[in-house]
């Protein structure tokens, strides 16, 4: 069986996604796989047109040869196949019909490429992620919960990989997860972008003291919460508010790229340590109650 597996790159309203590509597997083998910006040359790129070229050169096959074509999105809620076809124009660029397209959630999708990667027959799987698909349907963009930080059980039944759903961390409208925390402390060190939350982990390997004594996620029930705000247009105004509500006074405004940046290196340690304090306590009781090993992708 040939499986063509790709992410879509736009949303419904034509909002462009990053990080395309596509992967080809023939009976249960990775063939070949590539993400588009190495092929169009544009950092970070979304798409999958020519990456599907590519897959299918390298396995000497032709479109029509392709048994299921599977689709994952992100942002909006999880798409029908029917939007899946129209919105990418499958059929009437690459001749792939309702019938062979299958679409799967943002996070399973990571889940599943995280667990076969990892070589373990049985785990618990983490997905960390800033946003996947919206949850809910309410209007407006950013109005509702999405796929934050997902738990799966995964384990190898029958030589395939079978991946559920165990629990999920900040999936509510008024909540935020690990990755858009990071969001929000990049925007104040002066870049524009979460494609930039890199730099930031990297910055924290600078950082020098201990500069606040303060909780940025916290336990509740079996759960860790995090105390930011959510509204996800005002990163900055909601990293103020919780300092002040913490009783704590930011020395510098943001953007760090035209100052000394040791003092934004010591946030970006507390919000690495944090982080790092926080989900090791989520997985280690997960851990305790599932009795797996830990893949976290």
């Amino acid at each position: 069986m040939i499986v063509l597996g790709i992410n879509s790159g736009t949303t419904k309203a034509g909002r462009l996604l990053n990080d395309g590509g596509a992967c080809l597997v023939i009976d249960g083998k990775i063939v070949a796989a590539i993400q588009e910006e190495r092929l169009n040359r544009q950092k970070y790129s979304g798409g999958f047109e020519k990456a599907i070229e590519y897959v299918c050169d390298v396995a000497k096959i032709g479109f029509s040869s392709i048994d299921k074509v599977v689709v994952s999105s992100c942002i909006d809620s999880k798409w029908t196949v029917k939007e899946a076809v129209k919105i990418l124009e499958l059929k009437k660029k690459f001749g792939f019909s309702e019938d062979k397209v299958e679409v799967v959630g943002h996070h399973l999708s990571h889940a599943y490429c995280g667990f076969i990667s990892s070589g373990f027959k049985r785990a618990l799987v983490c997905v960390a992620d800033n946003t996947g698909n919206k949850l809910t349907k309410d209007i407006g963009l950013w109005n509702g919960g999405f796929e934050r930080t997902s738990y799966y059980q995964a384990e190898w039944k029958n030589s395939k990989p079978s991946i559920e759903l165990i629990e999920t961390d900040a999936s509510k409208k008024e909540e935020i997860g690990y990755g858009e925390a990071f969001r929000y402390f990049t925007h104040y060190f002066g870049w524009d972008s979460y494609k930039d939350a890199g730099k930031t982990m990297g910055l924290a390997a600078y950082g020098s003291k201990d500069l606040i004594d303060a909780k940025l996620f916290k336990r509740v029930g079996n759960k860790e919460v995090c105390l930011l705000g959510s509204k996800h247009d005002s990163p900055i105004i909601e990293l103020k508010k919780y300092f002040l509500e913490q009783g704590i006074k930011l020395l510098k405004e943001p953007n760090c790229v035209n100052e000394p940046i040791q003092y934004y290196a010591d946030l970006a340690l507390f919000l690495q340590t944090e982080f790092e304090k926080s989900i090791i306590r989520r997985l280690s009781g997960l851990k305790k109650q599932t009795k797996n090993k830990v893949w976290f992708c």
